[in-house]
């Protein structure tokens, strides 16, 4: 910078987007000519909700990271925290999990394992995939509501949004989908 020659260097760019390049492009947010000057080698990573495997390996990661961090001792997860964790669908992704570590963690007193008690997670347990388990760690209501919220949702998109149609298969009114709709936060549209 400055100077008057050439002064050859070999550079590689690394660039990322959470969001669809071909969509960033169509909405006129990504320059068509910057996106195929930067992909030479596309690598797509799926969001952590779908890849289960990783919840844990990475949970006990930021684990290991904080419990330096704040010097804590805290050494295992249970069965509970584990279940409370891969129930939760991650809007945030990875950096989502490291948070929600990093606050049980920083808050855990003299406890050298975590339960899904000292988990903070808002809307805790977003269902991604029917199948989660019940667990000690979770009140019943708690998870019938989450078990009624996934059916919902599930409906909601077999019948692409329509109401009518959603509670029809459901076997309840129209006004009481409507009702538990709001109650869920779950905005089809």
């Amino acid at each position: 910078i400055g100077g008057s020659k050439d002064i050859p260097i070999d550079v590689r760019i690394i660039a990322t987007v959470n969001e669809s390049p071909e969509d960033l492009i169509e909405e006129g947010v990504l320059r068509k000519d910057l996106y195929y000057r930067l992909n030479v080698i596309n690598i797509s990573i799926p969001p952590l909700r779908e890849r289960m495997d990783d919840i844990q390996l990475l949970a006990e990661r930021f684990m290991e990271k904080h419990n330096k961090k704040y010097d804590k001792e805290v050494w295992m997860l249970s069965d509970g925290a584990i279940n409370k964790l891969e129930a939760y669908d991650y809007p945030g992704n990875v950096r989502e999990l490291e948070n929600i570590m990093e606050q049980a963690i920083s808050m855990a007193d003299r406890e050298h394992v975590l339960n899904a008690k000292h988990l903070n997670m808002p809307n805790a347990g977003r269902l991604k995939e029917p199948g989660v388990k019940y667990s000690e760690d979770i009140a019943l209501d708690s998870y019938m509501a989450l078990v009624e919220e996934k059916i919902i949702s599930d409906a909601m998109r077999r019948h692409m949004g329509n109401i009518s149609k959603t509670a029809e298969a459901l076997h309840i009114k129209r006004q009481t989908l409507q009702h538990k709709l709001r109650k869920y936060n779950l905005n089809m549209k």
